[in-house]
């Protein structure tokens, strides 16, 4: 479940979201504010978690007490940036972004969207924000790691993109990863959980390591796969459903075995129009031969959900699937979001 809010003290606030963090951070923050909270960072880095923190700042330079407090971070695993924009560091817009599931303001946001797209959104801000910023590296060693994916944040069983670039190592290794990695700088992988990469790499003189943190959406009260039977592989794909007038809709090829897979909460009670009342688990095998749809309801404290499923046959041998969209925002044009869009031309 997401969280979004306006901390009434910012920096008290930070202190006690950092204890619950599971997998990572974002954090933008300002250099008056990270000197505050920044034993509560040490502390919560000696685990391996992932964590990014901008620096806002109204100038470049930065003090002895500011390069002192950055050091410690970096040595603790945290990439540090600094960003200089003197607008948005007179703004105060600054956030924490935990485990890309809550989100703790610092002034007012006004949004009439959800609390899960605004995370999206300001996941979004972050990652322009941190374009525009310069990172901060000290006692750069001979092993340079670039480590990254195309989408952070993800549905279930949604196809991701891993991308690495390892400079001068003699070894290297990505957990939780089983693959041989010879000749390879990505992986396209599908997701079914939160997950934490960590990529190590290491030569005679050190060892380096870098942490990747991509959070899964979750639908808690049912969830739903759908695969099918690669005919060459002999193996069980996932789909990635496409989103269509809260309709999800599927695709495979004309023949192909499918298999549907439900689970639900004990809490609700779960039908489907052709099958009726359905148990907690419940799955469906069948060769698929026409356009095949599967509309399911269930209720949960006295109100009425539903969710339709489309599987759509697909005759074009080289049929690619269209990139999914994880939302499209429609927050208010107040006074911070006007100025995300003038500084990042955001629409």
């Amino acid at each position: 479940m997401h969280r979004v809010y306006t901390a009434s003290n910012f920096n008290s606030e930070l202190k006690e979201v950092l204890k619950n963090i599971n997998y990572g951070f974002e954090l933008l923050i300002s250099k008056e504010d990270l000197l505050v909270i920044s034993h509560s960072l040490f502390h919560i880095l000696k685990s391996d978690i992932y964590s990014k923190i901008i620096i806002s700042s109204n100038t470049s330079k930065k003090s002895l007490r500011d390069y002192n407090i950055i050091n410690r971070l970096v040595d603790c695993g945290a990439e540090v940036y600094w960003n200089p924009d003197s607008k948005l560091y007179n703004l105060s817009s600054h956030f924490i972004l935990i485990d890309k599931l809550n989100l703790v303001n610092k002034i007012f946001y006004n949004s009439s969207d959800d609390q899960e797209k605004q995370v999206h959104y300001f996941n979004e801000i972050f990652n322009k924000i941190l374009k525009k910023s310069e990172k901060i590296i000290f006692n750069e060693g001979e092993i340079k790691i670039d480590f990254y994916a195309d989408k952070t944040i993800i549905n279930r069983n949604e196809q991701i993109k891993l991308s690495w670039n390892i400079d001068k190592a003699d070894f290297f290794n990505i957990s939780p990863l089983d693959i041989d990695f010879e000749n390879k700088n990505s992986v396209k992988l599908q997701l079914q959980k939160d997950t934490l990469f960590q990529i190590t790499a290491s030569n005679k003189n050190e060892k380096v390591k870098k942490l990747l943190f991509i959070k899964v959406i979750q639908h808690n009260d049912l969830t739903i796969d759908i695969k099918v039977l690669d005919p060459h592989l002999k193996e069980y794909i996932y789909l990635t459903p496409k989103i269509e007038s809260h309709i999800e809709k599927f695709y495979c090829f004309e023949g192909q075995e499918v298999v549907v897979f439900c689970k639900s909460d004990p809490k609700i009670r779960l039908s489907e129009q052709k099958f009726g009342k359905l148990k907690k688990e419940f799955e469906y095998k069948f060769l698929i031969t026409k356009n095949t749809s599967f509309k399911f309801s269930y209720f949960l404290n006295g109100t009425k959900f539903r969710r339709r499923i489309d599987i759509n046959i697909v005759k074009d041998s080289n049929f690619q699937e269209k990139p999914i969209y994880l939302f499209k925002s429609n927050l208010k044009r107040n006074k911070l979001k006007r100025f995300f869009i003038d500084l990042f031309k955001i629409r």
